[in-house]
């Protein structure tokens, strides 16, 4: 098979491997949980990779005011506070120009004292930018008014004039990290704005009905959430993905009690040391600052754990001194700022994801096959090259999905990965059938010619084997019988089919024992040669040796045959070493693994000429150069063939000359 079809049939197969690869592992990589979770911690890892975003709180819309420690420290009343501190904070935020203001805070029963309810529900009222905290009641049939779901959202304000209910619940992954946001959740006919929606709308002061059509679901269109003129991209059905700034602390956070901190309130460091107050003070104060001027300000949790009521820490995708812990109220932050910020995390389509996967499995393909093309030695080499090839492709591609992420945009990486390992062990098995096609044919081609135990190195070692023309240095042998038309014509066909095939059996073993190739038989007639397809340096030692043993064993097999009354068989052989071409010649399903060229004709050419000069063996002088220290020789002269000018020597070969021990290892 020429090039060309080799090249052309490893395309074939590489494309229709990648086509099998690219769709087990789509789908693969689709539905099963594992996999969706590994994807989704490479999604972590690039956000660490990235890093925090460059002085976040200084430019963010987003402030987060803290119930922290130093807020329970020096607040007058013991938790849980009453509703008037809520309400007072309310209306310091609003003197100081917040634009929303978002509790994630439930309230879902009333104050012990009534009074202080009522307060809170007035200080709503005035702000009227108010996001409310509700809790998502599942499997219960609401009306369409929110207004009679507020006991039921376990949030006892709820309904109140100049608010906006949001649902608090944040969506974790398989492994429980945050990473994703819901914009809307619904009970029956009824549906309403997360608490991250809840705040934009307020914010770019639209209404649920800009955003869903009651009672019809979330709107698709071309992989968009629609809030308003907004679009934002869908990272599945039903949630976006969250670009988080940060790890936690990433957000301005100041403490919920230095905003009540004003000349009207008295914490406990103030009633210890005198007034501070940190929110009005016309030199320091929060006020005075504007800090919250025109800010989404979110209140709510910044203690891990306060007698099992405060607690909000939750897992986020970035990791900061060995933990990936977020409060709540800031996974909340993030999600709006990603809308805020414009700043929309996009993946690929489905057919996109397919194709990358795609031409990633066939790039894996072509690359394992090209690597394996090399001549290396021990083949484990080779498959370490192979392997350490798909790696660095690996790794290649993950340096691509960092990029991408860096400008927003996730690429795949587990698909592909697992596309690539597939169609590396495609290449494994393809690899597998080629070679055991290959052997089939050098043991089909090669058993007619060789040694069996040559064949098997053959086998072994396929890349000795070059079916196509191939230019060497080799020594070829012909041999022919003396007489022999003249003693098939006094005996019937059937005995001298016979007797031929008792002298080719004894011949041919003789050529294999001595790493011959047996190039064919024609009529009486044996032509080999040494050098191809397994190649030795002292071809020409070999061919001599051959010879003599050749003569050798027909003496003992005419001794035989005198005894039996069969004709006596006298063999001429020439020898001739040179640069040949070597290959397998045919068409039609036939071949015949040959040589051919100038020097192939020298040695039938010295075959023959053994008439003239009544000697059986004749070699050239360029075989006599290799052998002359091993052998003893007569020189006989010259001859000139056919169409060449130069004269060459001719020698008889005669005996061994030494038993040296390259000589004694070529005939064991």
């Amino acid at each position: 098979m020429d090039r060309k079809k080799v090249k052309y049939e490893i395309l074939k197969v590489s494309l229709f491997i990648a086509l099998v690869s690219a769709i087990i592992s789509f789908f693969v990589g689709e539905y099963i949980p594992a996999l969706k979770g590994i994807e989704l911690k490479t999604i972590d890892l690039r956000f660490n990779y990235r890093g925090p975003v460059d002085n976040f709180a200084d430019s963010s819309k987003i402030v987060i005011v803290a119930i922290d420690e130093s807020s329970l420290d020096r607040a007058p009343h013991r938790w849980p506070w009453p509703r008037s501190y809520y309400a007072k904070l309310l209306r310091n935020l609003k003197k100081a120009g917040a634009r929303v203001i978002a509790f994630d805070i439930n309230f879902d029963s009333p104050d012990k004292n009534p009074e202080w309810d009522e307060e809170l529900r007035r200080a709503i009222e005035e702000a009227g930018n108010v996001v409310l905290a509700g809790r998502e009641v599942k499997g219960t049939t609401f009306k369409s008014k929110v207004i009679e779901a507020k006991n039921l959202l376990r949030n006892i304000f709820i309904g109140t004039k100049g608010s906006q209910p949001g649902i608090v619940e944040v969506l974790r992954d398989y492994d429980g990290v945050c990473r994703r946001y819901v914009p809307v959740f619904s009970a029956g006919d009824t549906i309403f704005p997360s608490f991250g929606l809840a705040i934009l709308l307020l914010y770019y002061g639209l209404t649920i009905d800009s955003v869903y059509d009651f009672p019809s679901k979330i709107p698709f269109e071309n992989g968009y959430f629609k809030v308003g003129n907004l679009k934002i991209p869908k990272f599945d059905d039903k949630t976006w993905l969250i670009n988080f700034a940060g790890p936690a602390g990433t957000f301005r956070y100041i403490s919920f009690i230095d905003v009540l901190d004003d000349k009207d309130f008295k914490t406990n460091d103030e009633i210890k040391y005198g007034d501070i107050n940190t929110f009005d003070d016309p030199e320091f104060g929060l006020l005075h600052d504007e800090v919250f001027k025109d800010k989404i300000v979110i209140i709510g949790s910044a203690i891990p754990e306060f007698k099992g009521e405060l607690g909000d820490l939750l897992p986020s995708p970035f990791v900061r001194d060995e933990s990936n812990l977020m409060y709540g109220v800031e996974i909340h932050a993030n999600a709006v700022a990603t809308v805020l910020e414009q700043k929309f995390i996009r993946r690929t389509s489905g057919v996109v994801s397919f194709l990358i996967i795609f031409m990633f499995s066939f790039l894996s393909f072509m690359l394992a096959t090209s690597v394996r093309r090399l001549r290396i030695h021990p083949e484990f080499i080779v498959e370490i090259l192979v392997v350490l090839s798909l790696i660095l492709l690996f790794a290649l591609w993950s340096y691509l999905t960092i990029l991408a992420f860096e400008n927003n945009f996730i690429l795949p990486t587990v698909s592909p990965v697992l596309g690539g390992f597939a169609a590396y062990l495609g290449s494994v098995v393809y690899q597998y059938l080629t070679e055991r096609k290959q052997k089939k044919v050098i043991k089909t081609i090669f058993s007619y010619y060789v040694h069996p135990s040559v064949v098997n190195q053959l086998i072994s070692n396929p890349h000795l084997v070059r079916l196509g023309g191939e230019k060497r240095e080799m020594t070829v042998l012909f041999t022919d019988l003396w007489n022999f038309t003249t003693i098939s014509e006094a005996y019937p066909p059937e005995f001298i089919f016979n007797l031929l095939n008792e002298y080719f059996e004894v011949m041919t073993k003789i050529v294999f024992k001595y790493g011959g190739t047996l190039d064919k038989y024609i009529g009486d007639a044996l032509v080999a040669f040494w050098g191809a397809p397994i190649h030795y340096e002292d071809h020409a030692l070999r061919a001599c040796l051959c010879a003599l043993k050749m003569q050798f064993e027909l003496e003992k097999l005419r001794m035989r045959w005198e005894k039996e009354g069969k004709p006596l068989l006298y063999m001429r052989i020439g020898i001739n070493t040179g640069e040949m071409i070597v290959g397998n010649l045919g068409g039609y399903g036939r071949f015949n693994y040959t040589v051919i060229g100038d020097s192939v004709n020298l040695g039938a050419r010295l075959e023959s000429i053994n008439k003239e000069f009544g000697t059986n063996i004749i070699i050239s002088e360029y075989t006599y150069e290799k052998v002359k220290d091993f052998f003893s020789v007569r020189e006989i002269g010259s001859i000139t063939v056919k169409g060449k000018t130069k004269a060459v020597k001719i020698y008889e070969l005669i005996d061994v000359l030494t038993l040296d021990k390259k000589l004694v290892k070529v005939m064991e």
